[in-house]
């Protein structure tokens, strides 16, 4: 049996595929995967790219059922970065659950970058609530060093 099936004891995982185009400066990609047996698309995700210097904005729209190992769900994300100057950016970015109807997450924040180091500010809320689980809000602060790496924390 494939181990990783989204079928117990299947003898064959799901048929996976991706298509993409490229056309600067948009890109798009579809990715899937059919179950081997009926054809039924247990995943659908579209994803899409804008990449000029004054603007950056990517997102997917993504569904996901009858697997066993992660359940069912419908999700869109989107993200954008506006360059303000060679050095500064803003960003900004959003999660929502269209089973839930509701933002999973939310975040923004500023980028400093210049040719020895990046520094990054961001917020990010977390909507996701549980039992003993309310949402909550972070704060992000790092910096990056050019050829050695980064480090920062909450």
């Amino acid at each position: 049996p494939y181990p990783n099936s989204t079928n117990p004891n299947a003898n064959f995982s799901d048929l996976i595929g991706r298509v993409s185009a490229n056309y600067q400066p948009v890109t798009v990609s579809y990715r899937f995967a059919a179950d081997s047996d009926d054809g039924a698309l247990n995943r659908n995700e579209i994803e899409f790219g804008f990449s000029k210097p004054w603007l950056l904005l990517n997102g997917s729209y993504r569904t996901l059922k009858n697997n066993r190992f992660i359940p069912d769900s419908r999700e869109g994300i989107v993200n954008a970065v506006l360059p303000i100057t060679d050095q500064w950016s803003i960003y900004g970015g959003a999660r929502n659950d269209f089973e839930l109807d509701r933002l999973v997450t939310t975040n923004g924040g500023v980028i400093y970058k210049n040719e020895c180091f990046n520094i990054m500010v961001n917020a990010l809320r977390i909507n996701s609530r549980d039992r003993d689980i309310a949402p909550t809000n972070e704060i992000t602060f790092r910096v990056g060093l050019k050829n050695l790496g980064e480090f920062g924390g909450n």
